[in-house]
C-alpha cells in the first residue's frame, strides 16, 4: 500500500522548470476538507509550541508564471490568510532570512531546510490545470496528498519537525499527528510522504547500491534470477542486453537466460525535481541532491499587507548509483573408493548432465570428469543450481559399473555448494569440504564366480572344493580374503588356494587382464577328482573390457561368460558288476577281490547298505554278488581295476577258468563326463554269451530304440549286419544260415538284451540306428559297443550304449539322418541331401521332357 500510494504521488507531481521565473498572477480557492476527508476538523489542533489551527478549510493557490505555466503553491505560514481575489504577486526572489524564519524567530537549520525541500520534491504539484478544475477532481486521494503536504510544511515552519520521524513531534495534545490519525488514508499518505522524503536524503541512499548480487538458476523458469533488491526511488537506466530487469515499486527482479560469467553492471538513477518531460533537453541542468536556496521559491502578495507567503518547490537533481550481478558459480569433486577396502580407485570417467526433472535431461553433457589417472577428480565447475544426472562412462578395471544417479546441487551466494543425493543412489555419500562438496562414490569390485556343481544333476551344488588360479605360465596367483568365499587379487596376498567348507561358489575379483588357469586341487567326499591334470584345469581369461571368457573345450574357443561364472563339474562314480553264467544266466553268491591296474594291490572297500564303498586307508574285503547277481561299488577314483573271481557257488555248475579269472574294469572322470552312474560290467563264465545294456546319461535304463548286431569281416575290412533269431528265453542268437529277416532289436527288459551261442571267434559291435523318443541319436563312433570273442570262447569288452537327452538346438541333424542298410556296412546319408538329389533329378527330367517336346 505504501509503495502504491507513493507511486501515485510521484506520478501526479507537477515538476516545474524555473529559469528566472517570476509570477504574473495568482488565484486562490478555498474548499471544505469535509468534502474529501473523514478527519475531525471541528476543533483546533496544536501545530507547534502553542500555535493552534483547524483544517476545516483548504487553500488552493495557483501561481501563473511568466512562461504561462500554472503551478500549485502551498501556504508557508499557518494562521495567516490569503487574498480572496487575484492580485499581483510581489516577488519570487525573496531573501533567505525573510522567507525562512520559523515561528520562534529562528532561521531554518540546514537539516530543516533539506527536510522541507525533500517533502516538496515528493509532494503533489499541479501543472497545466486550473485550480478550479483540481478542486472538482473526484480523486480525493490527491486532495489528501495536498492536505498532508500542507501539514508537514507547517510542522517544519513551526519548529516541531526537523527530521523524518513518524511519531508525535509536539508534546501538546491534540496535535497535528493526532489529527492525521483520525483519517486512515490521510495517515498513510502522510507517512508515505515522510518516508519518500527520507529516501531522498543523501545519508539514506539504498543499501543495495554498490553491491554484487548472485543470480541463481531456476529449473522451473529456465533462467537465472535474483529478486527483492530494494533501490527505493532509483530506477535502472543502463544495463547489459542479456539481462531483464523488472522494477516493482522500487524492488528489482533481475533475470537472464544466459550465463553472466563476469560481473555485469546495472546503472541506476534517481531524478528529483519538476517535470523533465516539459523541459527541452538542452535546458536540463542536473545538480546533485544537496542544499540550494534555488530549490525552493517563495512568493509574497503585494497587497493587502500582512498576508502569508506561498511556497513552490523547484528542487531538481540526478543521483546516480549502480549495482552488479553475475550468475552463480560453484564447484564439487568426486572421489572413488572400494566399498570393501575403502581404498581410493583410479580409472573412472563420468559425464555430468543438467536435468529439469528425472525424466528430462540435456543430451549434451555439462562436464566430463576424467579420473582415468586420478582417484580424486579435479574440481568440476557448475553454473546452475538444480538437478543433475551423473553417468559413469569408463569403469575402473576390476570393478562394477556405477548405476546412473541424480544429485541436486544448491549454489549459495558465496559460491558454496550443498548437495542432496537421490535416495536411489547406491554407495554415494557427500562430504562437505569448506564451501565445496566431495561426492564419495563406493565402487563394488567386479567379481566372477567359480561354481561347483554335480556333473549329473546341475541343480546340486557341491560345497568344499579347493581351487588354485595360476597364470598360463604356471605362476600361482595370490589373494586376500575379503569375506567368506570372497577373494581379492593382491600381488602381496597370503592366500594361494580358494577353499570354503560351507560354500559351493567362490567369488574372485581384481585379476588383471590376461589368461589364467583354474585348477581344482581337491573335491569333497564322495565326489571323485579327475585323474588327469588337464581334465582338472579350466582355462579362462579377463579381457580388456573386464569380461570373463571361459574356454570351451568342445569348440576350442574362449566364449564370453554371460553369467560371469566358471562352472566346474564333479562326479560320483558308481559301477555295477553283474555275474552271468551259461546262457547269460545271472549267478548270485560269487566272490571277487578288487585289485589295482597291476593286479597286485587289493583295493580297500567297506560294505554299507547292500553296496560297496571305496574306503581309502581301510582294509580290503571280498565282494559277493547279491541275489540279482550284482555287485555295486561307489566312489572309486579314476583308474583301471581288475576283478578277480575267487569262488563260485557249487550249485552254479560253473568252474573258474584260469583264462577268464580277471575282468578289467575302467573308471573314468573327465571335466564334463564320467563313467555312467549305472554302468554295468558283465563278468561272464559262459562261453559265446554276452549282454547289451542301454542307459541314458543319468544312468537310467532305456527299453526303447533300435539297434543292430554287426560282425567284422576281415576279408572286406567292413562290419556286416547279422541276422538274428529270437529265442524262447528272450535271448538272441546269430542265424548262421542268414534265413532270418530279423536285423534289428530293442532292449528286452531294464535296458538289457542278451546274446547266446555266439561261437565264431572275432569282433562284434552293436550300432544304434534309432534313438528313443526324447533322446539324441549319437554319431557312429559314439554308438559302438564292441565285444571280442577270444580263442577260449569268452566274450571280452563292454556292450553299453548311452543316449543323451534332446536339448534345444541339438539332435536335429542326427535325427534327420537316413540310415541305409547295406550288407557290406552301414552308411549315413542326410535326408536333406537325398531330398536335394531327388529334386534335382525331377527338375532334370522335366527340362529334358520339354526339350523332347519341342523337337
Amino acid at each position: 500500500m505504501k509503495k502504491r500510494l507513493l507511486k501515485i504521488l510521484l506520478f501526479i507531481i507537477l515538476f516545474v522548470p524555473f529559469f528566472n521565473v517570476s509570477a504574473t498572477s495568482h488565484s486562490m480557492i478555498t474548499i471544505s476538507t469535509d468534502s474529501f476527508s473523514s478527519a475531525d476538523t471541528s476543533r483546533d489542533y496544536y501545530i507547534g509550541y502553542s500555535n493552534t489551527h483547524n483544517f476545516s478549510k483548504m487553500y488552493f493557490h495557483q501561481i501563473i508564471t511568466d512562461d504561462g505555466e500554472s503551478y500549485l503553491a502551498y501556504c508557508l505560514d499557518d494562521g495567516m490568510t490569503a487574498p480572496t481575489a487575484q492580485g499581483q504577486i510581489y516577488s519570487a526572489n525573496y531573501n533567505w532570512d525573510q522567507a525562512f524564519y520559523n515561528k520562534t524567530g529562528a532561521v531554518l537549520s540546514e537539516k530543516q531546510f533539506n527536510t522541507l525541500r525533500n517533502i516538496m520534491a515528493v509532494s503533489l504539484q499541479l501543472s497545466g490545470e486550473s485550480v478550479g478544475d483540481f478542486v472538482n477532481y473526484s480523486d480525493n486521494t490527491a486532495k489528501k496528498g495536498v492536505l498532508a503536504t500542507q501539514i508537514l510544511i507547517w510542522e517544519i515552519m513551526d519548529g516541531v519537525r526537523d527530521d523524518y520521524r513518524l511519531s508525535n513531534y509536539n508534546s501538546e495534545s491534540p496535535n497535528t499527528y493526532d489529527f492525521v490519525k483520525t483519517d486512515p488514508e490521510l495517515k498513510t499518505i502522510y507517512e508515505n510522504i515522510v518516508n519518500a522524503a527520507w529516501e531522498l536524503d543523501e545519508s539514506n541512499l539504498p543499501t543495495s547500491l554498490g553491491k554484487t548480487y548472485i543470480m541463481h538458476w531456476n529449473d522451473g523458469k529456465g533462467k537465472y534470477s535474483v529478486s527483492g533488491i530494494n533501490v527505493g526511488l532509483f530506477t535502472p537506466s543502463l544495463y547489459d542486453g542479456d539481462l531483464d530487469v523488472d522494477n516493482n515499486e522500487g524492488n528489482l527482479t533481475i533475470t537472464s537466460t544466459e550465463v553472466i560469467e563476469e560481473e555485469s553492471t546495472i546503472q541506476l538513477q534517481r531524478i528529483v525535481g519538476a517535470l523533465y518531460d516539459r523541459i527541452r533537453p538542452e535546458e536540463i541542468h542536473y545538480e546533485p541532491s544537496s542544499s540550494s536556496i534555488n530549490s525552493l521559491h517563495v512568493f509574497k502578495f503585494d497587497q493587502p499587507t500582512g498576508r502569508q507567503k506561498v511556497l513552490l518547490g523547484f528542487y531538481r537533481g540526478l543521483d546516480k548509483g549502480e549495482l552488479k550481478v553475475k550468475s552463480e558459480k560453484g564447484k564439487f569433486r568426486i572421489t572413488k573408493k572400494d566399498t570393501t577396502t575403502n581404498k581410493t580407485i583410479k580409472g573412472a570417467e563420468f559425464k555430468l548432465y543438467k536435468c529439469s526433472s528425472q525424466t528430462k535431461c540435456d543430451t549434451k553433457e555439462t562436464a566430463t570428469i576424467d579420473m582415468k589417472n586420478k582417484d580424486i577428480s579435479d574440481y568440476v565447475t557448475i553454473r546452475k543450481s538444480g538437478l543433475y544426472l551423473i553417468k559413469e562412462t569408463v569403469v575402473p578395471s576390476g570393478y562394477e559399473k556405477i548405476n546412473d544417479f541424480y544429485v541436486t546441487f544448491t549454489i549459495n551466494d558465496d559460491g558454496g555448494v550443498s548437495a542432496t543425493v537421490d535416495s536411489s543412489a547406491k554407495n554415494v555419500t557427500k562430504v562437505t569440504e569448506g564451501n565445496t562438496i566431495n561426492l564419495v562414490i563406493g565402487n563394488d569390485a567386479k567379481y566372477f564366480n567359480i561354481k561347483k556343481i554335480d556333473g549329473r544333476d546341475s541343480k546340486t551344488q557341491i560345497k568344499g572344493a579347493e581351487f588354485q588360479i595360476k597364470k598360463s605360465d604356471g605362476t600361482i596367483m595370490k589373494f586376500n580374503q575379503v569375506s567368506n568365499g570372497k577373494y581379492r587379487y593382491d600381488s602381496n596376498g597370503t592366500i594361494t588356494s580358494l577353499k570354503s567348507n560351507d560354500l559351493s561358489t567362490y567369488q574372485v575379483s581384481g585379476l588383471p587382464v590376461g589368461e589364467y588357469i583354474l585348477e581344482e586341487k581337491s573335491v569333497p567326499y564322495p565326489y571323485v577328482l579327475q585323474g588327469k591334470q588337464a581334465e582338472r584345469e579350466t582355462k579362462f581369461r579377463i579381457d580388456k573390457n573386464d569380461f570373463l571368457q571361459v574356454y570351451n573345450y568342445s569348440t576350442n574357443k574362449f566364449i564370453k561368460a554371460s553369467d560371469v561364472t566358471i562352472t566346474v563339474k564333479n562326479f560320483k562314480t558308481r559301477i555295477s558288476i553283474i555275474k552271468t553264467g551259461l546262457k547269460s544266466k545271472i549267478i548270485p553268491g560269487v566272490t571277487f577281490e578288487l585289485y589295482d591296474k597291476n593286479k597286485q594291490n587289493q583295493i580297500p572297500l567297506r560294505y554299507e547298505n547292500g553296496e560297496y564303498i571305496y574306503n581309502s586307508g581301510g582294509t580290503p574285503i571280498q565282494l559277493v554278488t547279491n541275489s540279482n547277481g550284482l555287485i555295486t561299488i561307489n566312489y572309486l577314483p579314476e583308474g583301471t581295476y581288475y576283478l578277480k573271481e575267487t569262488s563260485t557257488p557249487v550249485d552254479s555248475g560253473l568252474v573258474i577258468d584260469p583264462n577268464n579269472q580277471f575282468t578289467q574294469v575302467e573308471v573314468f572322470v573327465n571335466r564334463n563326463d564320467a563313467t555312467p552312474y549305472n554302468y554295468r560290467k558283465e563278468v561272464r563264465n559262459g562261453k559265446g554269451t554276452f549282454c547289451f545294456y542301454k542307459i541314458d546319461e543319468d544312468g537310467n535304463y532305456l527299453d526303447s530304440g533300435k539297434f543292430k548286431l554287426q560282425m567284422y569281416n576281415v576279408n572286406t575290412s567292413k562290419y556286416e549286419d547279422k541276422a538274428l533269431i529270437f529265442n524262447q528265453d528272450k535271448t538272441y542268437t546269430i542265424d548262421e544260415t542268414s534265413k532270418s529277416d530279423i536285423y534289428t532289436f530293442s532292449p528286452i527288459s531294464e535296458g538289457q538284451t542278451c546274446f547266446v551261442d555266439i561261437n565264431a571267434k572275432g569282433k562284434y559291435r552293436i550300432v544304434e540306428i534309432e534313438a528313443p523318443e526324447g533322446f539324441v541319436l549319437p554319431s557312429v563312433s559314439e554308438t559302438q559297443a564292441e565285444i571280442v570273442i577270444n580263442e577260449y570262447g569268452y566274450a571280452n569288452g563292454d556292450a553299453l550304449l548311452i543316449n543323451k537327452k534332446v536339448k534345444t538346438g541339438e539332435g536335429a541333424q542326427a535325427q534327420a539322418e537316413l540310415i541305409i542298410n547295406i550288407q557290406t556296412g552301414q552308411n549315413r546319408v542326410h535326408y536333406i541331401l537325398a531330398l536335394v538329389t531327388i529334386i534335382a533329378i525331377i527338375s532334370g527330367l522335366i527340362i529334358y521332357k520339354k526339350k523332347i517336346d519341342k523337337k
